[in-house]
């Protein structure tokens, strides 16, 4: 798909520019609450899954600081079209390293009914469904609006569904980012490479303060204790609104830079532990569809508030004045959130993971069963 990219350069074309954004878009949003769940299948243990995230956070903000500024200093070189095909490229080679990574993907339904047993707990999704927690049971299911009604009661019943809304609320603070970083990278320049180095220099901060970010929140983090996340989750908001209000009054790149950092940050914490609250706290059945609305959520609020963003700006809004509008947006956010995550959580550990081991996985553990 980013091929398509090259024809949209090559044709000059926006119409193939728009629906290859289209369509990337829409496999990302089959991939995040994929690859999302998978983690928690591969990781059982809740304090693990916390670095585990937290290492995916670091893969991308490696991601960031490197690429972006290679990225700005080649296209200046090379041009866009060839830095797209060694996108095309790193997309393969990722693909191939997926399935190096073994395992039988599948919810262990029947190691969670085990778990069930041993804890005396029902959990609410077998509640609220009226439904037994066995496979036999759920697999009974055959209409899709009947799913669809299911999953609606369990979001509802649940009493974390709120939490859903924790990555969108955080994206329209920060939709406006791409829009002010563009501004500020084109501002007082005037030649193309400029402009591509000072974007790339954007993303190496955003980069930094995504491994900041997270490295730093889990300090104070205790995955058995959920309102830890949330507590972490409102600093991220502050942090967010702190640096919109220095960019509102920012007038030089390097302080934009700064700026850039903190609010990285900010949105990287509440990014990485927003995922990690739903991962704790749904049921293994539930959680690609609990994920799946998070990113249809944070989708739609993100492009709500880029769109703004992009149309006061060519309504003749200062980069400076559009900067002070999100500050005022990630006050209210703050404010907000503030209320709503002093109520108190299901226990996390009520719903825990319970991976499927591999056939390798399963003669280690017998053979060590042995020797025990």
């Amino acid at each position: 798909i980013t091929l398509g990219f090259v024809l949209a350069i090559h044709y000059k074309s926006l119409p193939i520019l728009y629906a290859v954004t289209a369509f990337r878009a829409a496999t990302t949003a089959m991939y995040y609450p994929v690859t999302t769940s998978l983690i928690c299948m591969l990781v059982p243990e809740k304090q693990d899954l916390l670095l585990a995230n937290t290492m995916k956070s670091w893969a991308w903000s490696t991601m960031a600081m490197f690429g972006g500024f290679l990225a700005g200093s080649l296209a200046a070189v090379i041009g866009l079209d060839s830095c797209y095909l060694i996108d095309s490229l790193t997309f393969f080679i990722s693909a191939a390293l997926l399935t190096q990574i073994p395992g039988r993907y599948t919810v262990a339904q029947e190691q969670q009914a085990n778990v069930a047993d041993e804890t005396g707990f029902v959990p609410i999704s077998a509640i609220a469904l009226e439904d037994n927690i066995y496979p036999q049971q759920q697999s009974k299911v055959s209409s899709v609006v009947k799913g669809f009604s299911d999953f609606g009661l369990y979001l509802w019943t649940c009493g974390f569904g709120i939490f859903t809304l924790l990555k969108a609320t955080a994206a329209f603070v920060w939709g406006a980012e791409d829009i002010i970083s563009t501004a500020f990278a084109e501002a007082g320049t005037t030649t193309e490479s400029a402009k591509s180095i000072r974007m790339g220099l954007t993303f190496t901060f955003i980069g930094i303060g995504a491994f900041l970010g997270p490295t730093a929140a889990n300090l104070f983090i205790d995955t058995n204790q959920p309102k830890t996340l949330s507590v972490v989750c409102w600093v991220g908001f502050f942090l967010q609104l702190l640096s919109w209000l220095g960019m509102s009054q920012a007038h030089k790149f390097d302080v934009f830079l700064l700026f850039t950092l903190i609010r990285a940050t900010g949105s990287s914490i509440i990014w990485v532990n927003s995922t990690l609250l739903l991962q704790t706290m749904s049921a293994p059945q539930q959680l690609g569809k609990v994920l799946a609305v998070e990113f249809f959520t944070y989708t739609i609020a993100e492009s709500v508030a880029a769109s703004s963003a992009g149309r006061m700006e060519d309504a003749g809004v200062s980069k400076n004045q559009i900067a002070g509008i999100s500050a005022g947006i990630a006050i209210c956010a703050t404010l907000v959130w503030g209320v709503l995550l002093r109520k108190d959580f299901p226990s996390s550990s009520l719903c825990p993971w319970q991976p499927v081991e591999t056939a390798e996985q399963e003669i280690v553990s017998t053979k060590q069963g042995g020797v025990n």
